[in-house]
């Protein structure tokens, strides 16, 4: 008898083990289907002006001086790194930028499971998914919103695990440091900061 019990404990845990890489592997599958067919779209005015910043900031010139700048300077490194990890590939910052989505969208589940339970983790990432795409966005440019999320959440994940842990001041030096980063991508993420400080 406690051996059918222990084989009944065992079978649930493979299914759920199945059910839950079918979950990943669906989850990737509508995550890259939203996105594959515009990562090689031409450059907006916006990304162009970027991508020609981040081109000057690599031959060592600052941006703000001989080329004309509007945004904080986050972005213009975002575009630097992504032109030397691939040269000569124009849509590379909006590879980075899905990167940067697929991990903040990794550590909005995260939080989800911490806060509410596995019950609402999936959910949560499975609307992130479906709504950053949105046909009324700007979605597929490979702008400060697109990179922001990532040090944004991950701030944030640092202090439910701090909250969590109760060792939150150990935590505070990183979040501090993710949210200066937020903030160079972008101003409006000040307000958030604010508020989860």
């Amino acid at each position: 008898n406690g051996r059918t019990a222990m084989g009944f404990a065992v079978l649930r845990n493979n299914r759920r083990s199945a059910s839950q890489w079918l979950g990943i592997i669906g989850l990737c599958l509508l995550f890259a289907g939203l996105r594959w067919n515009n990562l090689n779209a031409p450059l907006t005015p916006d990304e162009g002006e970027y991508a020609c910043a981040a081109q000057s900031l690599e031959r060592g010139l600052a941006p703000y001086n001989h080329v004309f700048m509007q945004k904080p300077p986050m972005i213009l490194y975002s575009y630097a790194a992504a032109d030397m990890l691939c040269p000569r590939v124009f849509w590379a910052p909006r590879l980075l930028s899905c990167l940067f989505v697929a991990l903040a969208t990794v550590l909005l589940g995260w939080m989800a499971r911490r806060e509410f339970g596995e019950g609402v983790a999936w959910p949560a990432v499975w609307l992130a998914t479906a709504m950053i795409p949105l046909p009324a966005l700007d979605q597929f440019e490979a702008g400060a919103e697109m990179f922001l999320l990532l040090p944004l959440l991950a701030a944030v994940a640092l202090y439910v695990q701090g909250r969590h842990r109760g060792h939150l001041p150990r935590f505070c030096f990183a979040a501090a440091f993710l949210g200066v980063a937020a903030v160079l991508y972008k101003y409006t993420a000040l307000p958030l900061l604010l508020f989860l400080w």
